[in-house]
């Protein structure tokens, strides 16, 4: 089952499902049914039928949009041990309707309870360099750099919440030269994990370590 939010993007992202032959259920919150073959989530009735697909077995629910109402489902269906991956375009969950530090402690709380959240990712081809974005740099208190060793003309930068959690990196550097560090730091930023910035500033030690 897809979950996408409402309102005029939700609405098209509902209807771009349809066009590319989804053939699953998809679930339109917080809006008046108006698409074929749409779900809603505004009644009691409407969260008794919800309630019942994700009794069923093997159930996976994608949530597109990090709001409210959706991350209430996805604590919902974790509660009946369904599995849950939510999707958020945005640099952060809840938008702008809470500070940044109740945000990341509301990400880390899903985290916790494996609710995934696909981690906002960007990458781009300049030249015969490249440059990556890789979580919520918005999040950051501290900003740590490395500068591998091997490649001076490389950087990259990780970003700790006021908790000492990484929640974002970003790299520019020669093409191949920041990606598998990049990839590592996608790896942490998503265990929550909370690295010594010693450690990750030192380009001797192996993101791997910190695993």
């Amino acid at each position: 089952m897809v979950i996408v939010g409402a309102g005029h993007v939700g609405g098209r992202a509902a209807q771009a499902l349809r066009e590319f032959g989804w053939g699953g259920d998809v679930l339109l919150i917080g809006a008046e049914p108006h698409l074929p073959g749409v779900l809603t989530l505004r009644t009691l009735d409407d969260a008794a039928a919800l309630a019942e697909k994700l009794s069923q077995p093997g159930a996976h629910l994608l949530i597109v949009g990090g709001g409210f109402i959706g991350l209430e489902v996805a604590a919902s269906a974790r509660a009946r041990d369904v599995r849950v991956t939510v999707v958020e375009g945005a640099p952060r969950l809840l938008g702008r309707a809470v500070p940044a530090s109740v945000a990341a402690r509301v990400h880390a709380l899903h985290q916790a309870r494996e609710a995934y959240t696909d981690l906002p990712w960007f990458w781009s081809d300049q030249y015969d360099h490249q440059l990556q974005v890789a979580g919520e740099l918005a999040l950051g208190a501290i900003c740590v750099t490395r500068r591998p060793v091997a490649m001076p003309d490389a950087e990259i930068h990780f970003y700790l919440d006021a908790a000492g959690r990484l929640v974002g990196a970003s790299g520019f550097g020669p093409a191949g030269a920041i990606a598998k560090d990049l990839k590592l730091a996608r790896m942490l930023v998503q265990r929550g994990a909370a690295p010594d910035p010693v450690r990750l500033k030192d380009a001797s030690v192996g993101l791997t370590a910190l695993l």
